[in-house]
């Protein structure tokens, strides 16, 4: 329950590790998140957006 009522912690990439992307679409919104392994394997957050589209792109 704590993991869920926290505010994501986002990390500053480090160049010499893989990116992994995760992204999806719905006939209603559009998510991405950019992740990397930190140190212990787990992954982290880099960057994530998350868009409702519009009538008018669907």
């Amino acid at each position: 329950k704590r993991f869920l009522l926290s505010p994501p912690t986002l990390m500053p990439p480090k160049p010499d590790r893989p990116l992994i992307l995760y992204s999806r679409a719905t006939n209603v919104s559009l998510a991405c998140m950019l992740a990397q392994e930190d140190d212990d394997k787990r992954e982290r957050m880099i960057y994530f957006i998350i868009r409702t589209l519009l009538d008018y792109e669907t």
